[in-house]
């Protein structure tokens, strides 16, 4: 019968492989991002971030919308160009 020898880099590298799969599967919480304008600064694009969770759609369905505070922000795909729709 054969000896097998686990060197400590081979059961080094085994448990880094295991930990990185096992908190990959673990840490895949999506979140969308968009770009948005809010109705107190015109027409200001303002850069990407993450989605709020509570993002309602206006009257027309398609178009992302959500309050803050008392001002209202409409969420784009890209530049301020393209409306975020957001799939329920």
């Amino acid at each position: 019968m054969k000896r097998i020898l686990l060197r400590p880099t081979v059961i080094i590298c085994s448990l880094a492989l295991l930990l990185t799969l096992v908190t990959r599967s673990y840490g895949k919480k999506q979140t969308l991002q968009g770009r948005y304008k809010q109705s107190n600064a015109g027409n200001t694009c303002f850069p990407f971030t993450d989605l709020p969770g509570d993002c309602t759609s206006t009257v027309t369905g398609v178009f992302c919308e959500t309050p803050f505070g008392s001002l209202t922000r409409k969420w784009y795909a890209d530049a301020c160009v393209t409306p975020f729709y957001k799939i329920p």
